[in-house]
């Protein structure tokens, strides 16, 4: 296993406001080659299983630098890829995203209403003390954290 993750201090409430660590995440891989085949020559598949940061406790801290860490992951990701692999194997990257898809990509408009990302945010992120406060810091509004927040997922 590899640590993917910064060692990176965050508020919440539920902490009384003390900093305290993200919690942890971590990768796993492993080459894969056909059964039959006797040695390491030829090609294989490296797979990676990965835990991305977020989740209802993190993602109420998405004001707090998390989007760049969220998106620094997935390139320690396939920084493992990079090392591990041949120039002949292929990758696959499987996990825990802790993320949604706001519509349909093949036609965004064709989606009504909210997505479940600004359904989740409205919901549950922008009850968070730890969302307002953030926010307050930063001077956004609830449609300025909201976009930051789409953006974060």
């Amino acid at each position: 296993a590899e640590v993917i993750s910064s060692k990176m201090l965050l508020t919440h409430e539920a902490y009384n406001w003390k900093p305290f660590y993200m919690p942890v995440r971590t990768a796993v891989w492993a080459r894969l080659k056909p059964k039959c085949r006797t040695t390491d020559d030829g090609p294989a598949v490296i797979v990676i299983n990965a835990h991305l940061s977020g989740g209802r406790y993190e993602d109420q801290c998405f004001l707090q630098r998390l989007a760049e860490e969220r998106r620094r992951q997935p390139q320690r990701l396939l920084g493992i890829f990079a090392r591990e692999a041949s120039a002949k194997d292929a990758g696959l990257i499987a996990g825990d995203f802790n993320a949604s898809a706001e519509q349909d990509c093949a036609d965004p408009k064709a989606a009504s209403g909210p997505g479940p990302t600004e359904a989740y945010f409205k919901r549950v992120m922008w009850m968070s003390k730890t969302v307002h406060t953030d926010a307050r810091k930063l001077g956004l509004n609830e449609d300025s954290a909201a976009a930051s927040f789409v953006e974060y997922m």
